[in-house]
């Protein structure tokens, strides 16, 4: 979609278009575009869909845009979405009627066919190939050395129209990658080993990822003065075969717009330099490629990112070429509309068949209220003719024309319209046409769509004449020229009878009558006509049946097939037919007399005569008035042979000026006759009367053709008319209209059972997808089956299957209906269908199960989460299951006020959580759109510590005496919550931004509610161990969410986000606020103050402070911290003296003259008065074992510590040297 012809990059742009590749690869794309001329000579209306929405084009869609990058307006992006269901690219649209894309990566443009149309961006241009020699782009540092250069050539002449005024420089890569340092594996250019892995942060240099290719063009003119440097975007991606790029650059105007700044700026050079340097083994050449890399418990020096082994980044200046602008006076295709498509080429590789559905010539309509035209439909395109309209002209106003199906108005243009026969206007009987459309417009009585609409294409050359007798057939019309004007006449209802003809006023008195052969009596008419549901010509059926079951008994069954030209309408059709099948069986006898001047010149085709044919009556009853004697009293040319009527019969008689009166008898005398009423205007003298009465009733016919003879004489040609037959042509109640198949010589079909109808979910790509699958049954003599479909009232949307299957993949949620029906091998549908509904959800299951059969196993300092495979596939295939821990071990945790722990691959069975905590472990499913299972599972998990282990626990509750920001306990709850923010209203001066106490720097910074974030410092901070120990650090903490108002008007968060409690009463009042654990440590007896988050593990530290920090995503909202602290765990231990680096193969040797000081080769941890109590509160227990004790030795241990113990070894009170071993149990390794 664009507004112009565009670049795949400003496709990118504009509409976020995909190329559906596993992320950080790339691929060239190659684009087909097509200019297809729809309409020479004549603006259109547009695109249909979004005309019949209502939608108008949006200005700016006329408008080339020059910038490289343009964001579509609302406007034209609505436009557009809704015109590229209108674009069918082999028979399927760029877009449904539910609005997905069905064609990605396509850009559409329209003109529409004004005289002042602009050209269309992306078409106005001409490519022609400059000078350049092909070669690899290397920096090998030295960038300037290595570039590569080519050449611009001005136009010939230096002329400014032949000159370019932008470049296209293709660059191309054999390959686009590099291996995994360890596994091998095919990666992007991230550069996450070695010592250049952070070069390009450090140095500032434009880069969204290390190891990025950098690419710079230049434009020198002749004198290599620089006109433009082109930096483009960091290449970081991955193109495991060979990959090309263009980039298009502009020639800055001013050395391109006159002959004079042609000729000292061109030739013009063209570099491309590489400006990040390769990773080469000749370091003179390129950086370090080696890095040290771990493998296994060894850490090597290997090469990682070599350039043509390692890595492959090698590109060349492949093609330069320059654009030079069409002249807009040639490109602009002044009243020619046309389509401008440009697609992918890969989803296409060859030439494919394109339809558009548009609304298609605008033509001049009458003069209204609807800015200055009657309006039109703008869903049927009939006019809208108001109740009492008067016509007075059409608007002749160019900018008034209007797009309509109104066959009147369409014929009319093709008169007289440049794109037709150009026929003055003013030879035009506009009122003649004006009468035709206001019937045509009209609909039948029951339905809204007008009763004859044109619509279709007129594509080739057709003899004038006999086009103009196709569109005057659609409306059952006929066009003919009288009296120095071109008129139009129906075949409609009528009620007034233009002339009467007798034996008197016809030559020689006579009338010739013929008709048509039995054989010819068509019983049955089968009318062919395009179907826009189906999109193809369908059939429907007219029965005589509908007028006389008796016919088909005189006549047979008698079919004859025609073709209903322009019509998409079936009831339109369906009058068609009837219109054929009346005129045939009671209107086919036809008149042909002659007559003179005096009546030929009162008659126009289709006009109404009576005849009174004395050789059709049992005595003559009309003649020739021979006097007129007053206007009620005539007398008749011979009373002998002519029976003048009764009284109460009816006297027909022709006036002066040549119209038809009819009055009552009412009195005879002789050949004198009286009337019951004047005459107004008198007849003549030798003007024609006939009697019409009980037994004698005057034919009616319609006039179709007038023909002056030689001998100034006119033959008149009528077939015969019949009030009824309209009433017939437009009723709608009829129960036989459809009648029976076609005859043909293959069997009746029947329509394709239905056996099964479902939506499934499937995996794609390792991706969910739903998918409709349609199953139906074999029907003999079918090649093919046609499945129509609309999906939630859009459509139809229709396909022909050869199986007996039909797939929708990937389909959108809503309710769908199916329309099957068989095809003939002559390409006949059924004509019954079967039909079937399905509600569809789409991609994601409407719910999602919980998770079955959770179970804990202990492992160690871990602990295994089983459980059963989740059923849904939207889980399985991209979706998670998530884990969150609540302190409590009654089963009683809420999974809103839990704690997160983290989500795993939705496919997975067991979870592993490392240094777990008591606790209640909580367990749902989420699917791929985020949804989370209705239920959470829970198992009770009791840590099992190891008997010897020591774990310390340091607790802030319930006194939460440590410093905190936004926050305070709550003594009612006895926890501690976040603060409210100050409100407005809380300052006691607002100049100052100031409350009783404290002091705002910014009024952003005044916010009311609950406050966002918090944090807590732990009372107990600062602690030293006395040493640095290893130890396990894990949190403990219980919390739950409250609100803190009691009205709806007080919540400010969007009502999907509010807690069930809300609106029932009872449940979870929501999620609480987000708790990250921090600690500040040292190695040292000096405490740090850098803080870093944690969660449970295992760390080496002396000095320790804790505190926590609070997000809170809501302003009424709030969490209660009920228990808060940290456990240290130490592990026991056993230090022996063969641990000891004094001891000689585990021996240590007392002193003789003294106690002996044993220092213990790791520290014990012995308690702090915040951990354990005391610092001597868990000292480690020693036994030593003496060797070769001789009698009267005795030993005493003293002064246990955290690093040593004194042993003094005695015989009696003096100290001897003795052998021994010792052993030292207690907690912690320092």
């Amino acid at each position: 979609m664009a507004r112009e012809i565009n670049s795949y990059k400003r496709l990118q742009h504009q509409m976020g278009l995909s190329e559906d590749l596993p992320d950080n690869f790339i691929r060239a794309v190659q684009f087909f575009t097509f200019l297809d001329l729809v309409c020479d000579g004549a603006e259109i209306e547009g695109f249909a869909t979004p005309s019949a929405n209502g939608v108008a084009i949006p200005d700016e869609l006329f408008s080339p845009k020059q910038s490289k990058i343009e964001t579509l307006t609302t406007d034209e992006k609505q436009y557009l979405e809704l015109a590229e269901q209108d674009v069918f690219i082999n028979g399927r649209p760029i877009r449904n009627a539910g609005g997905q894309q069905t064609i990605i990566n396509t850009s559409l443009a329209l003109r529409t066919g004004k005289d002042n149309q602009q050209v269309m961006g992306g078409i106005d241009t001409l490519r022609r190939s400059e000078t350049l020699t092909p070669d690899i782009v290397n920096n090998n540092r030295d960038m300037e050395a290595n570039k590569v250069t080519g050449s611009v050539a001005a136009g010939q002449d230096n002329n400014v129209d032949d000159t370019p005024s932008s470049i296209i420089v293709t660059l191309s890569w054999q390959s686009l990658r590099q291996l995994h340092p360890t596994d091998g594996s095919t990666q992007g250019l991230i550069v996450t080993e070695g010592p250049f892995k952070n070069e390009f942060t450090n140095h500032g240099i434009k880069s969204f990822e290390a190891g990025a290719v950098h690419i710079q063009i230049r434009i020198n003119n002749t004198n290599g003065t620089r006109l433009v440097t082109f930096d483009a975007d960091p290449l970081a991606a991955i193109s495991v075969g060979p990959y090309s790029r263009d980039y298009g650059i502009d020639i800055p105007l001013n050395v391109r717009n006159t002959t004079a700044a042609i000729a000292a700026n061109f030739p013009l050079e063209v570099q491309v330099v590489r400006k990040d340097i390769e990773f080469r083994s000749n370091n003179s050449l390129g950086r370090d490629p080696f890095a040290n890399i771990s493998v296994g418990r060894e850490t090597k020096r290997v090469n990682v990112y070599e350039e043509g082994s390692r890595r492959f980044t090698e590109f060349s200046f492949a093609r330069l070429q320059s654009l030079i602008h069409a002249s807009p006076t040639t490109a602009r295709f002044p009243k020619s509309a046309y389509i401008g498509l440009r697609y992918s080429a890969e989803q296409f590789p060859s030439i494919p068949q394109r339809i558009y559905r548009i609304r298609g010539i605008k033509v001049k309509v009458p003069i209204g209220t609807n800015d200055g035209t009657v309006p039109v439909d703008s869903v049927t395109g009939r006019l809208l003719y108001p109740t009492g309209y008067t016509f007075v002209d059409l608007n002749n106003d160019a900018g008034k024309k209007r797009w309509t199906t109104d066959p009147a108005w369409i014929l009319y243009g093709l008169l007289t319209e440049e794109y037709g026969l150009q026929i003055d206007e003013a030879k035009i009987d506009k009122a003649s046409f004006y009468a035709a459309s206001q019937y045509c417009s009209t609909p039948v009585t029951g339905e809204d769509t007008p009763r004859y609409s044109f619509n279709g294409v007129i594509n080739r050359r057709r003899k004038a004449l006999d086009l103009i007798k196709e569109i005057a057939g659609l409306m059952r019309a006929t066009v003919y020229y009288k009296d120095g004007s071109i008129k139009i006449a129906l075949d409609k209802a009528e009620t007034t009878t233009n002339y009467l003809f007798t034996n008197a006023n016809v030559v020689d008195g006579k009338f010739s009558y013929s008709g048509i052969d039995k054989d010819k009596k068509y019983t049955q008419v089968n009318v062919a006509y395009f179907n826009n549901n189906i999109q193809e010509l369908d059939q429907i059926s007219v029965s005589s049946n509908d007028l006389d079951p008796d016919f088909e008994t005189k006549y047979g069954i008698n079919q004859t097939n025609i073709q209903a030209l322009y019509t998409t309408d079936r009831s339109q059709a369906v009058r068609l037919g009837r219109s054929i099948l009346y005129t045939n069986l009671l209107e086919s006898e036809v008149v042909n007399f002659e007559c003179g001047l005096e009546a030929a010149s009162m008659l126009e085709p289709f006009h109404i005569i009576k005849i009174a044919d004395r050789l059709k009556e049992s005595f003559r009853a009309s003649g020739r008035v021979k006097t007129v004697t007053s206007s009620t009293v005539l007398v008749v040319d011979d009373s002998t042979n002519t029976t003048v009527g009764v009284v109460g019969d009816n006297f027909l008689i022709v006036d002066k000026e040549g119209g038809l009166q009819e009055r009552t008898i009412q009195s005879v005398s002789g050949s004198t006759v009286t009337l019951s009423s004047a005459l107004n205007p008198l007849p003549q003298a030798g003007t024609i009367w006939a009697v019409k009465t009980g037994n004698i009733q005057h034919r009616k016919f319609r006039v179709s053709n007038i023909k002056q003879n030689t001998n100034f004489t006119f033959s008149i040609t009528a077939v015969a008319y019949d009030d009824t037959k309209y009433t017939f042509i437009d009723r709608l109640d009829l129960g036989n209209g459809i009648g029976r198949d076609p005859t043909t010589l293959l069997d009746e079909l029947q329509p394709p059972p239905i056996i099964s109808l479902k939506e499934e979910l499937i995996v794609v790509n390792g991706r969910p997808t739903s998918r409709i699958v349609l199953d139906f049954g074999y029907v003999q003599g079918a090649k093919k089956y046609q499945i129509s479909y609309k999906q939630s009232g859009n459509g139809p949307f229709v396909s022909y299957q050869f199986t007996n299957q039909f797939i929708i993949n990937n389909n959108p949620a809503g309710i769908y209906e199916f329309s099957l029906r068989s095809v003939s091998a002559n390409d006949v549908l059924s004509v019954n269908a079967s039909e079937r509904n399905l509600n569809a959800f789409g991609v994601v299951n409407s719910s999602i199960g919980n998770v079955q059969n959770l179970r804990g196993v202990e492992s160690g300092n871990n602990l295994i989460l089983t459980f059963d495979p989740s059923e849904d596939q939207d889980v399985l295939n991209g979706g998670l299951v998530r884990v969150k821990s609540h302190p409590t071990t009654d089963g009683s945790g809420s999974y809103l006020s839990s704690t997160f722990l983290k989500d795993v691959d939705g496919s997975s069975t067991e979870i592993v959580i490392n240094n777990y905590e008591n606790g209640e472990y909580l367990l749902k499913f989420v699917d791929v759109a985020g949804n989370e299972s209705a239920l959470a599972t829970s198992v009770v998990v009791n840590k099992l510590v190891a008997g010897d282990d020591k774990t310390l626990s340091i607790r802030e509750d319930s006194a939460f005496a440590g410093a905190k920001v936004n926050m305070a306990k709550d003594n009612s709850l006895n926890a501690l919550v976040l603060t409210s923010g100050t409100n407005f209203d809380s300052l006691t001066d607002v100049d100052n931004l100031t409350t009783a106490t404290e002091t705002f720097a910014t009024l952003d910074l005044v916010t009311g509610g609950i406050s966002e974030t918090g944090n807590y410092t732990f009372n107990a901070n600062d602690i030293d161990l006395g040493g640095a120990f290893r130890f396990g650090l894990s949190t403990h903490i219980k919390k739950s969410g409250f609100t803190s108002v009691t009205l709806w008007d007080d919540y400010t968060d969007l009502m999907d986000t509010w807690p069930e409690s809300n609106f029932t009463g009872t449940g979870e009042t929501g999620e609480s606020a987000t708790v990250t654990f921090q600690i500040a440590k040292s190695q040292t007896g000096t405490a740090s103050t850098t803080f870093e988050n944690f969660t449970n593990t295992e760390m080496t530290a002396r000095t320790l402070s804790f505190k926590i920090d609070v997000l809170n995503d809501s302003g009424y909202k709030n969490v209660a911290i009920s228990e808060l602290g940290v456990n240290l765990t130490f592990k026991a231990r056993t230090e022996r003296s063969i641990d000891n680096s004094s001891a000689t193969n585990g021996i240590l040797t007392s002193s003789g003259s003294g106690a002996t000081t044993v220092t213990f080769a790791k520290k014990f941890f012995t308690g702090t008065s915040a951990v354990g109590g005391s610092t001597s509160a868990f000292n480690p227990v020693v036994f030593i074992n003496v060797n070769n004790m001789q009698s009267g030795d005795f030993f005493t241990i003293d002064s246990v510590s955290s690093s040593n113990f004194v042993v003094s070894i005695k015989n009696g009170s003096s100290f001897v040297a003795r052998n021994f071993t010792y052993s030292a149990f207690g907690y912690g390794s320092g």
